[in-house]
Parts: C-alpha cells; sequence; structure tokens
C-alpha cells in the first residue's frame, strides 16, 4: 500500500527547474534511497514534500490525503518529520527537552503535560543511544550525537514517514555503521523512510528501492541492483560503464 504517492512535482525559480515534474510512490514500511549528483534537486524534492517550499506543479498524496497545500506545521501533524543535512537543534534547550517538544507537539497518546512528555522523551532518546544525555545542553553533542537527537526528534513527533537528510555525513567508520543499524531498526517499528545520501555502500545496503534524480527529474527507479547495473546511472553518477570513475565519482573522492 503507497503511503505517499507524488505525482508530476515540479518547482521552478524564475527561469530554472530545480525539479521536473518528478513522480514516485512510497509503500508504507519501505526505506526507498533518494540519490544523485550535488544540485540534482534532492534537497529541494524534500523541502517540496515538507511544504518549506510551495510547489510549481504537481500534487502530494499522504496516507490517502491531498497534502499539496498544507503548511508546513500541518504536514508535520500528518505524520511526516525530517532530519536536516545540518542538525538543527533548539538552541539553548537541553537535549531531553528538544525532544519533549517534538512529543507534544506531535500529541503522543497520553502525553498532554510536559511531565509526560520528558517521560516520553527519555525513551525516545534510549532507543536512538542517547540515554544519559538527557540533561546535558545540545552544544555538548557530538556530530554523531547532534544526529541522532534528529533522529529521536522525528520519532518523537509521532512520524509515519521520516525524510533523512544525509544523516550519515561527518560520521566516522563506527559511528556509520551504528547509525545506518539504528535506521535499519527504526525501520523494522514500522516507520517510513526516505534516505538521501552519497554513501552509496550505506544507500545500497538498507534501501529496498532507489530513485535516482539528475538535473531536476527523475533518470530511474528500481532495487539497489537494478541501479547499480542501470548504465544511465552509471554515466551520471555512480562511474562509467567501461569501469572509470565517473566526473562527480572522482570529485568527491579527490582530496581536498
Amino acid at each position: 500500500m503507497a503511503i505517499l504517492h507524488v505525482s508530476e512535482l515540479t518547482k521552478r525559480f524564475g527561469g530554472l527547474t530545480a525539479v521536473d515534474s518528478v513522480s514516485m510512490e512510497v509503500r508504507e514500511g519501505e526505506i526507498i534511497g533518494l540519490i544523485g549528483p550535488n544540485g540534482a534537486g534532492k534537497t529541494t524534492f524534500v523541502n517540496l514534500l515538507t511544504g518549506i517550499l510551495p510547489s510549481s506543479e504537481g500534487t502530494i498524496q499522504f496516507d490517502g490525503r491531498d497534502i499539496t497545500r498544507l503548511k508546513p506545521h500541518a504536514r508535520c501533524r500528518e505524520g511526516i518529520s525530517r532530519t536536516f543535512q545540518i542538525p538543527q537543534p533548539f538552541v539553548g534547550m537541553t537535549v531531553e527537552d528538544n525532544v519533549a517538544t517534538a512529543v507534544l507537539f506531535g500529541h503522543e497518546p497520553g502525553c498532554t503535560t510536559v511531565g509526560n512528555a520528558r517521560r516520553r522523551a527519555q525513551n525516545f532518546l534510549e532507543s536512538v543511544g542517547l540515554g544519559g544525555m538527557e540533561g546535558a545542553p545540545v552544544g555538548e553533542l557530538t556530530t554523531a550525537g547532534l544526529k541522532r537527537l534528529e533522529l529521536a526528534r522525528c520519532l518523537a513527533g509521532n512520524a509515519k514517514l521520516m525524510l533523512l537528510d544525509e544523516p550519515l555525513s561527518g560520521l566516522n567508520h563506527s559511528e556509520l555503521k551504528s547509525t545506518l543499524s539504528l535506521i535499519q531498526e527504526i525501520r523494522d517499528t514500522g516507520k517510513t523512510i526516505i534516505f538521501i545520501e552519497h554513501i552509496m555502500p550505506a544507500v545500497m545496503s538498507v534501501s529496498d528501492r532507489v530513485v535516482v534524480l539528475a538535473n531536476g527529474a527523475k533518470l530511474a527507479e528500481g532495487t539497489p541492483n537494478d541501479i547499480q547495473k542501470n548504465p544511465n546511472v552509471q554515466r551520471a553518477y555512480l562511474g562509467d560503464v567501461d569501469g572509470t570513475v565517473g566526473r562527480y565519482a572522482a570529485a568527491r573522492r579527490a582530496p581536498a
């Protein structure tokens, strides 16, 4: 069953088409990898799904309802939540209060008071590996801790669909592996996930399907195996068909 149906979604900025007639379905309980070169339109697409940007054309249906014109807070209340590539915590608040705020906003059943919300927040923090950090200011968290706080806030907002924007960026190998396992565990609780990431082995290892954007348009969609074998994707993003590394991949690997 499709929880998200996007039809011909388009965003123009003057004469620039950043997202060009993208259509896709996301089934309940899936992890969808969303990949493409820098400037392909991935984050703009997420901003359209969450309502941060209004669409120029097209429709978005979520859980059977047309949400194309809903404001961001209303979409969040419907069950769409996101993380940011650069974490966006509530500065000046504790780790616990960051998550408790999301609990109250998401109308978690039985969490109608601040005390109840804080107790529920402790459970979410424990589930993402931040147990014991409840009273810490968010400024004391490492990059990995901030990424996990983003996940906790998504969960606390009672999300059905989680949009994860490069949740692995800036992490070392050990942190990457544990965060990837955590994402799989979150999916196993019944959440649906759209996963934007440039680390291809990670995307391919956890995604049920992969959608590739290039120049704002959908270039390909399929299983991880299909995408890795797709010659158009290889030329545009993963590397040339003859085995040489594509221009974008080479730039990503080149020393600064």
